[in-house]
């Protein structure tokens, strides 16, 4: 019960913008372009059934053809953006696609509905349009494959299909949990069709069925004559390629009809449901994060829309077995004072397993480079993690489940160790659930199942709660200092933490992975990022406890954080080392909202961020202090750049204080305001002048940097934009339309002109 339950909590942080607004069912959410790896493709939330893609390059000769073919994101393809511009994940939306280097504008407008036991019809509309400095006659090639997985074996689930008359392919095939079904693609009635049409069914390895750019390009190699087959025989096999080729311009929809459905989908259901989508996004929208002033209009808003349509385009379904260490060696407790070169040769002895199959569906941190789940990311996002709690507690922090997210990850990361921890910020997601549920905070987005039925909600914490404490345990006693050998006599029992995992160069177990530590590491520190997180988890706790009117817990978890609070704000004696780096890690009590609007450290803490030769930049707030001898030195990932994600914490405390009464009010409506200011500028100037959203930032020229396409974090811009104004000028920007009819006008002014 507890698992059908989760996979109705989407976008918690993301304030239920897309939730049921009728009952847990999920039907809206089978079908999706659940495979964010790729430009676009679409596959049901069901292991081992059906995947999709979608190809497309300049048509010169079969080298170029293989050269210049766009399937999986990547960096350095000549893109000028691409991302979702308006899209909800139970209805659909538009896709934009600016490939500089095939000199095309390339579109998918997506539509699904619902209908039947196997998650109803889907379609796509697949749209290319000349740039300016292409050539005319322009010919680009675009292939749509489908692929069966654990369907080679069996003739009679293979894949049917044939050309019908004109440039149409019909295809009709079954599959467990799908049922039959039928593909159509065909061009526009009223438009101009392609010049020529293709259809070749494969036999290949169910490891190979993800792989569909290689099946192509080596079936091209091996046939010189493949674009020139043009049969009208059925084809079978398990992985069907529908190849067509067109001039300038052009458009063609694909169809997905279940046969549980009521009826088949058409291109007119598509062409209307595509509108009724984008206009429900953009309802919604304005609802629940209406950019304030003076993000309200032009193109910040345009931004803010395209910021969360492809945070949300990033939904990804994954399924398959992990790669995980459970020598559980005794190494791994780190208790010499050498402790990460014994790990390190205890690691290298080490034989990992591939446990599972588990399965996620989670937002992603980066559609390009990041195609998978990631514990302390998606905290700020979604709960489906808890599905894949172990007996002990632990969730493995990088969810690369099965060979096609493991293809994009360096084998040296690929291990996940189960006493290595990571940000729990999923307790942030549970505690805003809560404030909701209790109308602390107001709720504006889409109607709610649990909002509107408050036992199904009870139901679900009833479920929820045993595996938040399965965690906080697990947490307490897997990253627990020593506090025995290493004793603090001014701490309280148990209440000392620190990230298992550490080496010199890095503690990737914390988030912030290369941040400067104390060198060499030793087994008796304690973190304080460690630290606040466990409080936070206790905190969060207190109040699902209460919820469920759990008194003796409720009691306990009090306890636990005021003890926890005690010790981060006792100070060492001389028997001890404090080695503090100003910078992100030095701010987490405040981050996670531990300190009161009158604590006597808060003046410090606001003195430390509002340092401009320090943290503060008029990009945001470095990660590191400028003054620091580590500043932008080695890898320089977390040592100065600008994240949106600490910013954004930053923000939500400053924002807390500027409306309390505390001493502190006016500093924080101030420091507020100039940083949303920033902030936003940094994040809409980048994405104006990329395309992109981006990993991080730049302090000094507030330059986008590292990995594009970042949407998993720094879409929190669209919330920072949401927060209220507290200042008092004004100003506008001009609208920029990236809207559905922008793209189809283009193409209508093209075949107008060239159809001739």
């Amino acid at each position: 019960m507890i698992l059908r339950h989760l996979f109705t909590l989407v976008f918690v942080t993301i304030y239920f913008i897309f939730s049921s607004d009728a009952s847990p069912d999920n039907s809206s959410l089978v079908w999706g372009p659940y495979r964010p790896n790729l430009y676009f493709g679409v596959r049901p939330r069901i292991s081992k059934t059906l995947l999709t893609g979608l190809m497309w390059s300049r048509m010169e000769n079969n080298e170029t053809v293989e050269h210049d073919l766009r399937h999986t994101c990547e960096q350095n393809e000549g893109m000028n953006g691409y991302g979702w511009t308006a899209y909800d994940p139970r209805q659909g939306g538009l896709q934009n696609i600016h490939d500089a280097g095939n000199k095309l504008d390339f579109s998918t407008e997506f539509f699904k509905a619902p209908d039947g036991p196997h998650g109803g019809n889907w379609g796509v509309r697949v749209r290319g349009v000349p740039r300016s400095d292409a050539q005319l006659g322009l010919i680009t090639n675009v292939i749509f494959y489908v692929g069966m997985e654990e369907m080679e074996s069996s003739s009679s689930s293979n894949l049917e299909c044939a050309k019908s008359e004109g440039q149409a392919v019909e295809c009709q095939g079954a599959a467990h949990s799908l049922g039959d079904f039928k593909f159509h693609i065909q061009d526009p009635e009223d438009g101009k069709p392609s010049q020529m049409t293709s259809l070749t069914a494969l036999l290949v390895p169910e490891e190979k069925i993800w792989q569909g750019k290689s099946v192509f390009t080596d079936y091209v190699k091996s046939n010189s004559d493949f674009d020139h087959v043009s049969t009208h025989d059925p084809q079978k096999g398990n992985m069907v390629f529908v190849q067509k080729v067109f001039q300038d311009s052009f458009e063609f929809d694909i169809l997905f009809s279940s046969q549980s459905a009521s009826q088949p989908i058409t291109s007119t259901d598509l062409d209307k449901g595509v509108n009724i989508a984008l206009d429900s996004f953009s309802s919604r929208f304005k609802t629940v994060y209406p950019p304030k002033w003076p993000y309200d209009q032009g193109s910040y808003a345009n931004c803010s829309r395209a910021l969360l349509s492809n945070l949300l385009g990033g939904l990804n379904f994954g399924h398959g077995k992990m790669k995980v260490d459970n020598s559980h060696a005794p190494e791994y407790e780190e208790k010499d004072l050498d402790f990460w070169k014994k790990v390190a040769r205890a690691q290298e002895r080490a034989t990992p397993e591939m446990v599972g199959p588990f399965e996620l569906f989670s937002l992603i941190p980066s559609r390009l480079f990041f195609p998978r789940g990631f514990l302390w990311d998606d905290g700020f996002h979604l709960l489906f993690w808890f599905a894949l709690i172990d007996d002990d507690g632990w969730i493995a922090r990088e969810q690369i489940l099965g060979d096609e997210p493991r293809s994009k990850v360096p084998s040296a990361f690929q291990t996940q160790y189960p006493h290595h921890a990571n940000p729990p910020a999923l307790f942030l997601v549970v505690a805003a659930f809560l404030d909701r549920l209790g109308g602390k905070v107001p709720y504006n987005g889409a109607p709610s199942y649990y909002l509107s039925h408050p036992d199904a909600a009870k139901e679900l914490f009833n479920g929820l709660y045993p595996l938040l404490k399965r965690q906080y345990s697990w947490s307490r006693n897997t990253q627990a200092g020593d506090l025995t050998s290493y004793s603090r006599p001014d701490f309280m029992s148990k209440e000392g933490y620190r990230w298992q995992g550490r080496t010199p160069q890095y503690t990737l177990a914390s988030g912030l992975d290369n941040y400067p530590r104390a060198n060499p590491p030793h087994p008796g520190e304690l973190h304080i990022g460690a630290l606040t997180w466990v409080s936070s988890m206790a905190g969060s706790l207190h109040q699902v406890s209460a919820y469920l009117d759990q008194k003796d817990d409720q009691e306990k978890h009090v306890q636990q954080a005021r003890a926890i609070k005690h010790n981060f704000e006792t100070a060492l004696n001389d028997m001890h080392t404090l080695v503090c780096r100003k910078g992100y890690i030095s701010l987490f009590p405040f981050l996670l909202g531990l300190l009161e609007p009158d604590h006597h450290h808060l003046n410090a803490v606001l003195t430390l961020i509002n340092d401009e030769g320090g943290l503060w930049s008029k990009h945001g707030i470095r990660s590191l202090s400028k003054k620091d001898q580590f500043y932008g030195k080695d890898e320089n990932y977390w040592r100065s750049p600008v994240w949106i994600p600490i910013n954004y914490l930053i923000v939500e405390r400053l924002l807390d204080l500027a409306q309390s009464h505390g001493p502190f009010q006016q500093r924080a409506r101030d420091m507020y305001s100039t940083l949303r200011r920033n902030l936003v500028d940094t994040v809409y100037t980048s994405w104006r002048n990329t395309g992109f959203a981006w990993e991080q930032y730049n302090p000094d020229t507030g330059a986008g940097q590292r990995t594009q396409d970042f949407t998993g974090w720094t879409a929190l811009a669209v919330k920072i934009m949401a927060f209220p104004n507290l200042e008092t000028s004004r100003r506008s920007e001009p609208l920029i339309n990236y809207s559905r009819s922008t793209l189809a006008s283009q193409w209508a002014a093209w075949h107008e002109k060239f159809s001739a």
